[in-house]
């Protein structure tokens, strides 16, 4: 891809009103217009090419699916587990904020490649 294409703008944004340390902000990019719609050209076909052998609870980064499509989902399973008679329910919720950051890239490529996505489309050598 051109140089011109991969560049952007990095914003900081405030997550406080004061912001007292780098953890206090997040950073937002500004992506060339291209490098958009680039992007989305890509996303369209590994997605056509592996939306089937994705995991059906997986609601983050699938279009026409959110964060409100997970919380009605767990209600549902909540609902469902509570109509029958003489259960309880246990529920523990974890926090996985920046957990992709500490995934190895070398894992999301091998996985990328067993649910079908060719390796030169992955950036790996075949």
């Amino acid at each position: 891809m051109p140089q011109r294409l991969e560049d952007f703008i990095r914003h900081p944004i405030p997550k406080v009103s004061s912001p007292q340390s780098l953890n206090d902000l997040r950073p937002v990019a500004i992506t060339p217009i291209p490098s958009l719609i680039c992007e989305d050209f890509v996303f369209n076909w590994a997605y056509s090419n592996t939306r089937n052998k994705i995991e059906p609870q997986q609601f983050g980064n699938i279009k026409t699916s959110s964060t409100i499509h997970c919380l009605i989902d767990l209600l549902d399973l909540i609902h469902r587990k509570l109509d029958k008679c003489n259960t309880s329910l246990a529920l523990t919720l974890i926090d996985f904020r920046k957990a992709f950051d500490l995934v190895e890239n070398t894992n999301i490529i091998r996985k990328s490649i067993e649910i079908g996505l060719q390796p030169k489309a992955v950036g790996f050598p075949e």
